[in-house]
């Protein structure tokens, strides 16, 4: 259930892309490319971009909010060091890193990457300018690695597929899965917990702590459905809304 409650929250509110990668790998031009317009300035200059681009779009009917980054890599000059530490800060909120490589030498560009998105619940390692690879070089694709060129469009498809799948947990049949608030996976976590306390109250016979755990689990469930509503739940379920006069 929780695990349904947490596809359907980005089915509700967008997967959260970041995309990273060492500078002049193509990234502004992977987001121009998904979002179908110029929204990132491109050149060959290393350093471009230095602040957050946000976009926000649909793939195939599900919502994705991509945030292009600085590129990352050692020195630059005092505004691209802030590009890159605001880089790594919105890696920490983020439900995927893409992280964008020159096909030509992925290897190369992979490793300093490694640490930058390690706390990244997903990530996919995308091998740009796939059309500059010489005749017969190889062309690595895999559950986590994907060729694409920005430039000509190829693998791109391919790419909405991946960021559907993952929207959907894996599960392109997933489409109707619960569409959860926030507020609601947070009440099945808290009664899930007060029920497993119950169940070591009740192994150790503790009668009166099961009793107590199952009470919380009951309200927590009861906020769900709008049957238990406190005052702090009331205050929060009027914040989300605007109400005019």
């Amino acid at each position: 259930m929780l695990v349904d409650a947490e596809r359907g929250r980005r089915l509700r509110d967008g997967l959260h892309a970041v995309i990273v990668g060492p500078p002049n790998a193509g990234k502004s031009s992977l987001l121009n490319a998904l979002a179908g317009s110029e929204r990132a300035i491109v050149t060959d200059i290393a350093g471009t971009t230095r602040d957050l681009l946000t976009e926000t779009i649909r793939s195939d009917g599900v919502a994705l909010t991509l945030v292009d980054t600085a590129g990352l890599r050692e020195g630059g000059d005092a505004i691209e060091r802030e590009g890159m530490r605001r880089a790594r800060a919105e890696l920490s909120r983020a439900d995927l890193a893409i992280v964008v490589l020159d096909a030509r030498e992925p290897d190369a560009g992979r490793q300093p990457m490694q640490d930058a998105v390690a706390q990244v619940p997903r990530v996919l390692w995308l091998h740009n300018k796939a059309d500059l690879l010489e005749q017969g070089a190889e062309v690595r694709n895999g559950d986590d690695t994907l060729s694409v060129s920005a430039r000509t469009g190829a693998g791109i498809d391919a790419l909405h597929g991946y960021l559907r799948a993952a929207v959907l947990g894996g599960d392109v049949a997933g489409a109707d899965a619960f569409s959860a608030r926030a507020r609601h996976v947070d009440g099945l976590r808290r009664a899930s917990a007060d029920v497993a306390d119950a169940r070591d109250a009740l192994q150790a016979g503790s009668l009166e702590l099961a009793a107590e755990s199952l009470r919380g689990a009951h309200d927590a469930l009861g906020e769900l459905v709008g049957k238990v509503l406190p005052d702090a739940l009331l205050g929060h379920v009027f914040s989300t809304f605007c109400v005019g006069k």
